[in-house]
């Protein structure tokens, strides 16, 4: 909603979002996001990389690389993000950003953006962004993160993971057994970069951190499924 209010309020022909965890790392920063749409018309909003403040948070710094990471055709793995990013107003003003999704609005809004509408990657403009590992935010988060998914599906009929997995509809072994896994891979994941880094001090933390994140994330999945399952439609248009 603040998204939307600065937008409305705003006079210029190009509206830049930045979080308020961002630092630019460079002085062409808003520069290198505006110039695509001078020679592009078609061009409906830009978004830029965005690299962790080492050591603040090791494990978003390793998921931060992952999904900007450039992979085919130059694109990185993030579809859109609004934490870093220039949108024209005219087309900001007829797709707003969706207020009642609490979490992935920038993905929902460059996933239901009319194909003629481009969105382009600038990795010159990148910006610093981390979230220090306070673990009421960090809850929150994950929390919002397993709604997310059937939100989306049941307002917009969108998918965000190929493999999701719905706990509520698999048995107690199968449940059991994919979130201990999931588990276990977490800490191999992450417990391997920790150490490759040297980040040593955050080892102890990493099996806290992890099982807060299988949590939450799996409680919001669980509410999820029962606010926007096949029976929660009409709740779901409600928003969250």
């Amino acid at each position: 909603r603040a998204l939307n209010y600065g937008m409305e309020h705003s006079q210029g022909e190009y509206i830049v979002n930045i979080s308020d965890h961002c630092v630019p790392v460079n002085t062409s920063w808003m520069a290198d996001l505006v110039n695509p749409f001078l020679s592009d018309p078609s061009i409906a909003a830009t978004f830029g990389k965005q690299e962790p403040f080492k050591g603040v948070n090791p494990f978003e710094e390793k998921t931060l690389a992952t999904h900007f990471d450039v992979a085919e055709e130059g694109k990185p793995r993030q579809v859109f993000s609004n934490a870093n990013c220039a949108i024209k107003k005219q087309v900001l003003e007829k797709y707003p950003f969706d207020e009642k999704a609490s979490y992935g609005e920038d993905f929902i809004w460059a996933q239901t953006l009319p194909s003629e509408h481009k969105i382009i990657y600038v990795k010159s403009a990148s910006v610093y962004h981390s979230h220090p590992l306070n673990l009421k935010y960090w809850s929150k988060r994950f929390y919002s993160s397993g709604l997310f998914p059937l939100y989306i599906k049941s307002v917009y009929g969108l998918k965000y993971q190929e493999d999701h997995f719905d706990p509520c509809k698999a048995g107690f072994g199968k449940k059991m057994f994919r979130l201990c896994a999931s588990y276990i891979y977490e800490n191999l994941y992450f417990g391997f970069y920790l150490l490759k880094n040297k980040y040593f001090k955050y080892i102890p933390i990493m099996p806290i951190f992890l099982f807060i994140h299988q949590y939450y994330y799996y409680k919001g999945i669980k509410d999820g499924a029962k606010l926007y399952g096949a029976h929660g439609i009409e709740k779901g248009k409600e928003g969250l």
